[in-house]
């Protein structure tokens, strides 16, 4: 544990002196030949109706996506770990907003909810969700820089990140999380949850650790 932990505050002080430039992993290229995000960032030029029908069928599908499944229980999970009247979360890749109104719900008034995408179709979706809702307490930023969440206005304020079926699509994983990290207070919560949720529990970590 020591050694790890050596090993994450040599990486710290790489990346904050601008020193430890991250090289992105490599994707299989036969599953992803233009690149892991491809089919968020390329889709602009399509009907919207074309891209939202074919994305909710499968981002909030019950039957094949066990988040969507088990959203009611996430959520109730999740008010054991920050998800309180008035917190401020930020769910990364927030999608077609599958969360977005039960997490607007579980903060109240007092409360608000960030949601980050980095399609600028699924963005213009969850604006109008917010709208068309009155999520009073939600706001939608669309960021496409794969290094930086760009919720620097945030930095410190943080009660809760999400990264729900996310992770696995950061480009820069060491460098993005760490941005992250940074917009955490010190009490704030992480919380990784995969897409099988049902196999792998959602794995919540203190923000005091920087995903390797």
């Amino acid at each position: 544990m020591a050694e790890l932990n050596n090993k994450i505050a040599a990486l710290e002080e790489e990346i904050e002196a601008g020193k430890g430039e991250e090289n992105p992993p490599q994707f299989d290229s036969n599953m992803y030949p233009n690149g892991v995000n491809a089919n968020f960032y390329n889709i602009e030029k399509l009907p919207a109706e074309q891209v939202l029908g074919k994305f909710a069928g499968i981002f909030e599908d019950k039957e094949s996506r066990d988040i969507a499944r088990v959203a009611p229980d996430l959520i109730k999970m999740l008010e054991s770990f920050g998800l309180v009247e008035g917190a401020r979360v930020v769910d990364v890749g927030c999608g077609t907003g599958l969360l977005l109104s039960k997490l607007s719900k579980a903060v109240g008034a007092t409360g608000s909810v960030v949601a980050t995408e980095i399609c600028q179709v699924f963005h213009d979706h969850l604006v109008k969700k917010v709208e068309a809702e009155g999520l009073n307490n939600s706001m939608c930023l669309f960021n496409d820089n794969p290094r930086n969440p760009q919720i620097e206005q945030f930095r410190g304020a943080v009660d809760l990140i999400l990264i729900i079926d996310v992770y696995h699509h950061l480009e820069y994983p060491r460098t993005f999380m760490r941005h992250l990290k940074d917009a955490l207070k010190p009490t704030g919560l992480f919380a990784d949850i995969p897409l099988y949720y049902a196999i792998c529990v959602a794995l919540l970590i203190l923000l005091d650790v920087v995903l390797m």
